[in-house]
């Protein structure tokens, strides 16, 4: 930068001196070939510094200074005219043809108009200042280079409207996460063959790019999952259907104190269908279905996680009618003040808080509702004023006698199942186990069939067996066998804490 290449000359055979040194003590053969890589980018550099000074010292040694230097001479400071010029200055000679290196890369030569070059057209009509060497032209302008891209065109848009979470000034593109925002959406409420009715509201805001990325990560607009699906839990969907079906049936009831509540909590132990109800409870009452987990709302970026809480509960609100379930909310809503508690957690905490008061408001219209429908195993970590506000704290328990039996027929109803089949004994025998537990043990029994088919084959006899050979019914010692193999994954004691959470803070 400073223009000493001499120095600079002198440092580069001092820096590849000592590398060469460094490298004949290494042992390790890849680090001898990174540093062999260097050094040979270091000279590289190296020849192109001294073909630099070669070619300043050649135009320091050219006439072209020194015929500018005699030209000045013969200025009359008296007068202001110019005496007649030597012969050897009136005819026009070319220097010789030099490249130099410019700072992007644009090769130049010297026999172009040079700054400081005497030589730039009949001096005898010049004005004196052209001939004072000590006057520099403007460089003569330097072409670009044509890019092979088109620029991309990105819409900048201002958010710093009220209702966005960003300070008053901060721009973001809207197209930041790759989408184009939110399309014009048609709302999710569909008729009894699984088509989408009427056209519902897009969502409009200043966080569009935010929106996007919910609607992909957490907008389930089908779930697929049918009352029919669920053995049991009678009374779990009687209360699901009255806080979330009715209301939107008959909308003008629900109204005042008849308001649908505000939200449902379901604990119990794990695997006995929580999270299946919830998906049932948005298929048979045809609305939006938001699934979120504690990792969707998540980000190491100050207030993001409060604005994600934000932007879900507008884009449910958009969509109304909806129901947001959270699953697994004892990670994400514990007790506030509990020791190690974060600040970001606490700030969450109170924005979801807010966010659920606000689902009903002066100004919602009957049938628009939204809905939180929580999940949890630990529900005596849950804080207590989200507690008060999920109104309906409902047990699912583990599946008594008939449902278990239900149950069993449902993992079945694609395989074949020999007629020696006890279902009544194999219920009996799977008390305590959970609804994943009995589905696990019918998965196993499936497979024992195949088992038996394929013993002592080799693959390739395996493969060029007949696809209907290991098609064969589930017998009776297959269940047995696997119930033996396996065993149910809910204790005692953890029953036990539940139910007696249950008999505290219950309401069905």
């Amino acid at each position: 930068m400073l223009g000493d290449y001499g120095s600079a000359i002198v440092y580069y055979d001092g820096v590849i001196c000592q590398i060469n040194k460094y490298t004949k003590q290494l042992d390790d053969p890849c680090m001898k070939g990174r540093w062999h890589a260097c050094t040979r980018s270091l000279q590289d550099e190296l020849e192109m510094v001294k073909e630099i000074e070669k070619e300043i010292q050649l135009i320091k040694e050219s006439s072209p200074m020194k015929a500018t230097h005699e030209a000045s001479s013969h200025l009359t400071p008296s007068s202001g005219q110019f005496s007649p010029l030597p012969p050897q200055c009136e005819q026009h000679q070319t220097p010789p043809t030099l490249i130099t290196h410019t700072p992007r890369g644009i090769e130049r030569r010297a026999s172009e108009p040079v700054v400081g070059d005497a030589h730039r057209g009949d001096l005898r009509g010049e004005d004196v200042q052209a001939m004072d060497p000590d006057v520099w032209q403007p460089p003569p302008p330097q072409r670009a280079i044509p890019s092979r891209t088109k620029p991309k065109a990105s819409t900048v848009v201002p958010v710093n409207s009220s209702n966005s979470g960003l300070p008053m000034g901060r721009l973001r593109r809207a197209n930041s996460t790759g989408h184009k925002g939110v399309q014009p959406k048609v709302d999710t409420r569909r008729g009894r063959d699984g088509r989408r009715d009427t056209p519902g509201q897009e969502y409009e805001g200043p966080d569009e790019d935010l929106v996007a990325l919910l609607k992909r990560d957490i907008l389930d607009t089908s779930p697929g999952v049918t009352w029919g699906e669920i053995a049991g839990l009678h009374e779990a969907k009687r209360v699901l259907e009255e806080a979330t079906v009715l209301p939107l049936i008959m909308p003008d009831f629900f109204k005042g104190i008849r308001r649908p509540v505000r939200g449902v909590l379901m604990f119990g132990p794990p695997g006995t269908g929580k999270t299946l109800l919830a998906k049932a409870v948005a298929t048979e009452a045809h609305v939006s279905f938001f699934n979120v987990s504690s990792a969707t709302l998540a980000s190491k970026y100050r207030g993001e996680s409060e604005r994600m809480v934000r932007c879900l509960f507008d884009m449910a609100r958009a969509y109304a009618p909806s129901i947001i379930f959270i699953d697994e909310i004892d990670s994400l809503c514990t007790s506030r003040g509990a020791t190690g508690e974060h600040e970001a957690s606490r700030r969450v905490k109170s924005e979801l808080l807010m966010q659920i008061d606000g689902c009903f408001g002066h100004n919602v219209e009957p049938g628009q509702h939204v809905m939180v429908l929580a999940a949890t195993n630990f529900p005596w970590d849950i804080d207590e004023a989200l507690r008060r506000r999920l109104e309906k704290r409902i047990y699912i328990p583990l599946p008594e006698l008939g449902a278990r039996r239900d149950l069993m027929h449902i993992s079945f109803k694609d395989v074949d199942v020999a007629e020696d089949v006890d279902w009544d004994e194999l219920a009996r025998q799977m008390e305590g186990y959970s609804g994943d537990d009995i589905t696990n043990v019918c998965r196993d029994a499936a497979f024992n069939g195949m088992r038996r088919r394929t013993a002592g084959m080799s693959l390739e006899q395996i493969r060029n067996m007949q696809a209907d050979a290991v098609h064969t019914p589930v017998l009776m010692d297959d269940l047995v066998e696997a119930l033996a193999r396996i065993s149910s994954s809910v204790s005692k004691a953890d029953i036990a804490k539940h139910e007696s959470w249950k008999g505290e803070f219950g309401s069905v």
